[in-house]
C-alpha cells in the first residue's frame, strides 16, 4: 500500500519554537493549558492540524467543490455504470447467437423454475414469508419470533430401556436411533416412571421399617 501523500505547510518560525518545547506560538511550556504537551491549547492544537493536508481528504474536498464528473468524457460513476449495463446485454445479446440449441434449453428450464415460482406465490403464507419489511411495516403486519423459528432434524442413540431404570448401557439390543424430538419425548417419559419407581421404592422401605418396629 503507498504510502499517504502529505502537505506540509508550516512556517519556519513555528517548526523553530516547537524543536525546543514551545508552543508553536512561542508560549512556554509552562503556560500550557492543563492536558497539553505539544500546544498552548485546543486552539492552537486544531490550528496546527489545518496546516497538514493530507491527499486522501484533500483530493473528497476537491470533488465535492467540483462534482465528480470526468471533465474529459463527461461520464459520472451512475452515467459510467449505465453505460457499462448496456454494453454487457450487448455483448450477451451477440454471443447468444452463436449458440441457439443452448439458449433454447435453457429459457424452458428457466420458465419450469418461474412456472414453480408462481405456485408457491399463490400460497398465502409463502407470500407473507417472503414479504418485505417495508410492506410489512406500511400494513402493520407483527413479525414473531416462532413465525422464523427453525427445528434442525437429527438423530440420536436411544436406551429402549432407559439405563436408569435397568436398561444395558452397552448392549445394541437395547438401543434405537431416535430424533431430538422424539427422544425429548422419551427422557421425559423415562423420567416419570423413574419418579415412580423411586416413589414404590421409597414406599416399601418404609412399609419394612414399619414391619420391623412391629
Amino acid at each position: 500500500m503507498p504510502r499517504e501523500q502529505i502537505s506540509i505547510e508550516i512556517p519556519d518560525e513555528w517548526n523553530e519554537n516547537m524543536k525546543h518545547g514551545r508552543c508553536w506560538c512561542g508560549k512556554d511550556h509552562s503556560e500550557f493549558a492543563k492536558g497539553q504537551k505539544f500546544y498552548c491549547s485546543t486552539k492552537h492544537a486544531k490550528e496546527y492540524a489545518k496546516r497538514i493536508k493530507y491527499w486522501s481528504v484533500f483530493k473528497e474536498e476537491v470533488l465535492d467543490e467540483m462534482g465528480s464528473k470526468c471533465t474529459q468524457c463527461g461520464y459520472d460513476k451512475d452515467s459510467f455504470d449505465k453505460q457499462q449495463e448496456k454494453l454487457r446485454k450487448k455483448t450477451f445479446q451477440n454471443k447468444a447467437k452463436e449458440y441457439p440449441e443452448a439458449i433454447k434449453q435453457a429459457r424452458a428450464v428457466m420458465i419450469t423454475e418461474l412456472q414453480e415460482k408462481f405456485e408457491q406465490i399463490k400460497d398465502d403464507g409463502y407470500v407473507l414469508e417472503h414479504m418485505s419489511w417495508e410492506i410489512a411495516e406500511e400494513h402493520f403486519i407483527s413479525r414473531s419470533n416462532d413465525m422464523f423459528e427453525r427445528k434442525w432434524f437429527s438423530i440420536e442413540v436411544d436406551h429402549i430401556v432407559a439405563v436408569s431404570l435397568g436398561g444395558a448401557m452397552w448392549d445394541k439390543k437395547n438401543l434405537r436411533p431416535l430424533c431430538s424430538e422424539c427422544h425429548k419425548i422419551k427422557t421425559k417419559e423415562d423420567m416419570k416412571k423413574l419418579k415412580i419407581q423411586r416413589t414404590q421404592e421409597k414406599n416399601q422401605t418404609l412399609e419394612m421399617k414399619t414391619v420391623d418396629c412391629k
